[in-house]
């Protein structure tokens, strides 16, 4: 309420932009940019990749399902290193994507 004095303290945060009001969940969807409505454009991945050997020993592994990294570790018999680094690489390079709780999936 605007004119309510308890109220001074979450007016002033609006009107510093260090808070915003909501009225609804969709609002804070949209805010994050999480609505399905609205997804990222797909962009091609870049031609002619050249990949590592334990890189595409994760690649061809993700292509069945998502994995754990712990998974990915003990199947591809790759150092926890060596899997790490190779994770990283391909994430940077769009060929994968972690998802909560340390999983990978292979980007489509």
């Amino acid at each position: 309420r605007v004119t309510d004095e308890r109220s001074e303290g979450c007016n002033y945060l609006i009107r510093q932009n260090k808070a915003i009001l909501l009225n609804d969940a969709p609002q804070l969807l949209e805010l994050m940019n999480w609505s399905s409505a609205e997804r990222k454009p797909v962009y091609q991945r870049t031609l002619f990749l050249h990949f590592s050997a334990e890189e595409q020993m994760i690649i061809d592994l993700l292509t069945q399902r998502a994995h754990a990294i712990d998974e990915i570790y003990y199947k591809t018999a790759l150092s926890g290193s060596k899997t790490a680094s190779a994770l990283l690489m391909l994430e940077m390079n769009g060929v994968v994507s972690s998802l909560p709780g340390k999983i990978y999936q292979l980007n489509h």
